[in-house]
């Protein structure tokens, strides 16, 4: 970057580039913010312009036989393919290669292996819709990119992509976590740690076991299954890495399935817990959930089962405020009364760790006077 800079003061080559771009702007009318949608189009034609180049070079230096982790293949097969990228499709002629010595044997594109290249993505697109993947429906994260102005493939592509990186992630996930997690340091200014298991609604999809009552003629793909939509309660985890105020770090989620139950999620939350530990041994491990004792249950066996030295266990706020809730409903039938007596529960509960036994107490003692039957 420094030379690059040095170059564009200097008249050099990205002085020239920039030259290049203005004459191609020139002819664009409009207000900025068209000149800017040209602008940025431009700027996606030139980049996919150069990958495309890039790739077919790549492509053609490849010699008749290549060697892939120690095994030999050779040139078996061209085609051009339509690759993906962030700024739109890159179509490049290359080979696909077969195992020497094996009839019919396995075939590889050493092109995608050199490149990086996923599900026929790059690996910037890749990398792209697994966050995106990750973090909401596919079909927000093409608006948002179309709103980036980025020209991504469609999203029945995107899901592809998606899925087949979730695949490999899931086969090849074990063998990679520990060399990954081997270069991922605690915060030096970590506090502690903080854990909390939970159920959500989740509706799901089922078969009833019948076909659609609809009739199909045979000339017509068959309808699907009826299905039914049923809302079942997932297990889900979070642990998180929080600083001296309570301030969230790092955090990470996860969720089991249905047929798998919560054992898997809860070894999951243990190996999180003790990597943590491993750098950080002094810090708290506190456990914040609802109060529901299926929950805690878990969490006393997770205690037990994996040797977790858990520091604290507390009822989260929320919860906490929805049971002070029910409580000033049947303590104070006067709603400004009542509003008054929660606000001051919950300001004692900000300001003091003894303020849960004088909250007990007092809603003990207004409980017992007779003005509140």
């Amino acid at each position: 970057m420094t030379k690059r800079i040095a170059e564009q003061k200097a008249g050099g080559p990205s002085c020239e580039l920039m030259r290049e771009f203005e004459r191609a702007m020139a002819v664009e009318t409009g207000e900025f913010a068209e000149l800017e949608a040209h602008a940025l189009a431009l700027a996606n034609e030139l980049t996919r312009n150069w990958m495309e180049r890039e790739l077919q070079r790549m492509a053609d230096a490849f010699d008749a036989t290549v060697v892939i982790s120690e095994q030999r293949y050779r040139r078996h097969a061209v085609g051009t393919v339509a690759y993906h990228s962030l700024c739109g499709p890159l179509k490049v002629r290359r080979h696909s290669y077969r195992l020497v010595g094996i009839h019919n044997g396995p075939t590889v594109v050493p092109l995608e292996l050199a490149a990086g290249i996923t599900a026929r993505a790059t690996r910037a697109l890749a990398h792209s819709v697994a966050h995106g993947f990750a973090t909401g429906p596919l079909r927000d994260y093409e608006d948002a990119m179309r709103m980036g102005h980025r020209s991504v493939p469609s999203r029945s592509t995107l899901e592809r992509v998606a899925k087949t990186i979730a695949t490999q992630l899931d086969h090849d996930g074990p063998s990679l976590e520990r060399p990954v997690r081997a270069h991922e340091p605690i915060a030096t200014h970590a506090h502690s740690i903080t854990v909390g298991i939970d159920r959500t609604t989740t509706p799901m999809a089922e078969p009833t076991g019948g076909v659609s009552a609809r009739d199909a003629p045979p000339y017509l793909r068959q309808p699907p299954p009826k299905i039914v939509v049923v809302y079942r309660m997932p297990y889900v985890a979070t642990v998180a890495v929080n600083d001296v105020y309570g301030n969230v770090i790092t955090s990470k989620r996860n969720a089991a399935t249905i047929e798998a139950g919560p054992a898997e999620l809860m070894a999951w939350l243990a190996a999180e817990v003790k990597h943590v530990l491993a750098q950080r041994p002094k810090l708290p491990v506190v456990v914040i959930q609802d109060g529901a004792p299926e929950l805690w249950n878990l969490i006393d066996a997770w205690e037990s089962d994996f040797a977790i030295p858990i520091t604290l266990k507390l009822i989260d706020r929320y919860h906490v405020n929805a049971r002070l809730s029910v409580v000033a409903e049947n303590i104070e039938h006067d709603p400004k009364r009542r509003w008054r007596l929660l606000e001051r529960w919950k300001a004692s509960l900000a300001r003091s760790d003894l303020a849960i036994p004088r909250t007990g107490r007092s809603a003990s003692r207004a409980r017992a006077r007779p003005s509140a039957a």
